[in-house]
């Protein structure tokens, strides 16, 4: 209510003195008397469902500061209370980072679940399935969407996705180079991949937009700067990471060496020569890899690369190097 009509809540508390001085008072309240998380959570829940039923009436507003001025003057306080006591809880959002080497499966207030991949990081706020359903990510994740009338929306980058009860797996990294030309430091958004299993994605990046259904993928590519689909989905490519498996689609020598750094937990470089020599995009699927040499193994004679560890890793370098370069 104070977000979207401030000018009403203001009217509200210049005409009701309690209302005002209650208002000023938790403005006081001590640092050392906020709530824990667990109480606090219990709190707003409580106030949320209140203000749920009270949104449910068809009773314009102005009656209800007349009849009910003490309910409401009740929950306003409330409000009040918990929004300053607890406004260092609300600032800080849920973080999720995600080892590498590791996967982890999340589910949100609103019982939506995302299963997330090595080195993936989400966040959002604490009113996430009260006042909305917003989160950013950077990484891969494979969603379930609970179906409510508040929409769900996924920012990664400059594109939003968007939906209200569907399936599907969706990938972008922020830090992920797009050509065997960028350093491994570079900071250019990654193509974003989705493949819908079920139901309807929209993605939309200012206005241009893209619309998805069950059994379709789509991407976006930045350095195009437009959408690409839909096009039919292929299941196993996208959705080898969740069965320990590991698949690549026309990448790049850096976006497959990312993936494997994440996905083994291991440094991986590359000598800029190297990966000139590379040249082009790969394409492979492995339902489940044996170890992290055979992959680069593969990778490497395919193009009359060589690969080497160290103690800090592996790098890949030309057939013509003689020593690695440190990473």
């Amino acid at each position: 209510m104070i977000s979207n009509n401030p000018e009403r809540f203001e009217d509200f508390l210049t005409t009701d003195t309690k209302a005002q001085e209650l208002w000023d008072l938790a403005g006081k309240i001590p640092h050392e008397q906020v709530l824990s998380d667990v109480e606090f959570d219990q709190d707003v829940e409580k106030l949320f469902n209140r203000l749920h039923t009270e949104s449910q009436s068809n009773t314009p507003i102005h009656h209800i500061i007349k009849n009910r001025k003490s309910s409401l003057t009740a929950w306003l306080v409330a409000a009040a209370l918990l929004l300053i006591a607890g406004s260092a809880y609300f600032i800080t959002p849920v973080t999720l980072n995600v080892p590498y080497g590791e996967t982890i499966t999340h589910t949100f207030p609103d019982g939506s679940t995302v299963e997330l991949n090595s080195g993936s990081t989400i966040h959002y706020s604490r009113l996430f399935g009260k006042t909305h359903r917003t989160l950013s990510m950077n990484g891969e994740g494979y969603f379930e969407i609970t179906k409510q009338d508040l929409p769900f929306r996924i920012q990664t980058g400059e594109v939003t996705t968007e939906v209200l009860g569907t399936v599907f797996n969706l990938r972008s990294w922020q830090s992920e180079p797009t050509s065997d030309h960028e350093s491994h430091e570079s900071e250019n958004t990654e193509n974003l991949e989705i493949t819908v299993i079920s139901g309807t994605v929209l993605l939309k990046n200012g206005d241009r937009s893209m619309k998805l259904q069950g059994g379709e993928a789509g991407q976006w590519s930045p350095n195009e700067n437009t959408f690409t689909g839909p096009i039919d989905g292929n299941f196993n490519h996208a959705l080898a990471w969740r069965e320990a498996g590991i698949s690549f689609f026309e990448q790049s020598l850096p976006s497959v060496l990312q993936t494997l750094e994440r996905r083994f937990d291991v440094p991986i470089s590359w000598s800029r020569q190297a990966a000139g020599r590379f040249g082009g995009e790969i394409t492979a699927y492995y339902s489940a890899p044996l170890n992290l040499e055979r992959i680069l193994m593969d990778i490497t004679t395919i193009k009359s690369l060589h690969y080497v560890s160290h103690s800090g890793g592996y790098q890949i370098i030309d057939r013509t190097e003689t020593q690695p370069k440190n990473p």
